[in-house]
Formats: C-alpha cells, sequence, structure tokens
C-alpha cells in the first residue's frame, strides 16, 4: 500500500490533518516540522508528501527546497497545504517552479483531497523509467532489480539508461540484489557477461537470487568475490534481516 506523509505546523493542525487523512484508503502518518522529516521521508520513500506551508516564509521555502533536491525523495510530488489568507496571486503562478507539485487551501474537503492525492500520484508512475526487460521494485531500503530475458540481448541495453548517476544515488544506502530467475538461460559466456554487468553499480556490492542458474554462475565465474549468491527471495530476504540487525 503506498504512503501518504502530512507534515504540519501545530499540534491541533496534525489531529486535523490525521483525522481527514485517516478517512482515505491509504496507509498515511502525519508528522511535525520539529520531528526528522527529512530522514524520515528518505527512509520510508512514500508516493506523496502533504506540507503546510506559509509561501512569505523563507524556511518553509528552503525545506520543500531540501526535499525536492535530494537524490531519494526529489521525485516525490508534494502538494502544498495554505491558510485561506496565506495565498497570494504570486504563488499560485509560480508554485510548480518552487518545487510544488500542486497546492489545496484549507480547509481541506475530502473530494478535492483524493482527487489531488490521485493526480500526484499518477503523475509520479508515469515518470518512472520504462522497462520491458528490468523490472524494479524498491522497498523497506531493498532494490530488487529483476531480469526478465536474456542478459546480453535484452537486459544489458536496458539497464544501462536505467541506471543513471542519479538514480545509483538514491539507491546507494539500499540492499540492491539482482533477481535472475526469470532469465530463461545464462550459458558460461553470458554468466561471463553478468560478472563484469555489476561494474555498473560501482564499488556496491550486490546480491544475486540465481534459482536454477546458480551451478553455472559459480562453476565458470568468479562472481561470488563480488555478489552474495541466494538461491531464492526468501534466502535474500533472511540475509537482509541479519545485516540489518543493530
Amino acid at each position: 500500500m503506498e504512503l501518504i506523509v502530512g507534515i504540519e505546523q501545530t499540534k491541533a493542525d496534525e489531529e486535523a490533518l490525521s483525522l481527514i487523512l485517516s478517512e482515505l484508503k491509504a496507509k498515511t502518518v502525519v508528522i511535525n516540522y520539529q520531528d526528522k522529516v527529512e530522514e524520515y521521508l528518505r527512509s520510508s520513500k512514500p508516493s506523496v508528501v502533504l506540507i503546510a506551508i506559509d509561501p512569505l516564509e523563507k524556511e518553509h521555502l528552503d525545506y520543500v527546497r531540501r526535499i525536492k533536491t535530494h537524490p531519494i525523495t526529489r521525485e516525490i510530488p508534494v502538494i502544498a497545504l495554505l491558510q485561506r489568507e496565506k495565498v497570494d496571486q504570486n504563488f499560485t503562478l509560480v508554485y510548480k517552479r518552487m518545487g510544488f507539485h500542486d497546492f489545496i487551501v484549507k480547509p481541506l474537503r475530502k473530494t478535492i483531497l483524493e482527487a489531488k492525492l490521485k493526480e500526484a500520484q499518477d503523475s509520479q508512475k508515469d515518470t518512472k523509467p520504462k522497462s520491458r526487460y528490468v523490472e524494479i521494485e524498491r522497498k523497506n531500503r531493498k532494490s530488487i532489480f529483476s531480469f526478465n530475458s536474456h542478459i546480453t540481448k535484452h537486459v544489458l541495453p536496458e539497464l544501462k539508461t536505467l541506471l543513471s548517476p542519479a538514480f545509483l544515488k538514491s539507491i546507494a544506502s539500499d540492499f540492491v540484489s539482482i533477481d535472475l530467475r526469470n532469465v530463461p538461460d545464462i550459458p558460461p559466456e553470458e554468466a561471463a557477461i553478468l560478472e563484469k554487468l555489476l561494474g555498473l553499480f560501482g564499488q556496491k556490492r550486490i546480491s544475486l537470487i540465481a534459482g536454477k542458474h546458480m551451478g553455472v554462475l559459480i562453476a565458470s565465474t568468479n562472481i561470488q568475490d563480488k555478489a552474495e549468491i541466494f538461491m531464492s527471495l526468501a534466502e535474500f530476504e533472511t540475509y537482509v534481516e541479519k545485516q540489518s540487525e543493530p
């Protein structure tokens, strides 16, 4: 379920926003400006952020600017929540240039809020990399790349377009795994290419979910020197849990 995060300035406003968000069919969290908001957004990766601001307060705008410039959070749509008396014509003209996806004037109404959230979530989906042969799933500090075709012919060209410097920075703190179970066949020469392919991720140590291909990977390459190899997704999940223990 997608997460929606609200950021408010006072306890009373937190409670009011929590109440209206509780009526939505979504997981929602409301926090205060005083909390470690930026750290929370980077770790939770919400689908949309609702943030109460005063357009004339430089501190508020700087806050949003930091969210929209950090590699992990910059693609998250941010919707401004404004008190009616704080709305001015200038803001309504330039809010997108200031980093906001949209804005809502208080008091919030459920129908308007739902429509704005849906539009923001849909726009985010439209901007995600389109892929046929590589699928990327990110959740709970895990980035799993599923390869769905032959590595040399289809996967490698597509992967090179997906792994931009900005995207690599955004997953720098994640446990990264490549799921090979849907690859039809990995002959020894393809295994050697896979070993070199790991270099696209820089110095980061990658995990491989090898499935039926584990034998050829171990027999024909030195890939174990560069990656952790697991037979199943469950083994990888267990590994991540152990690595995450304090």
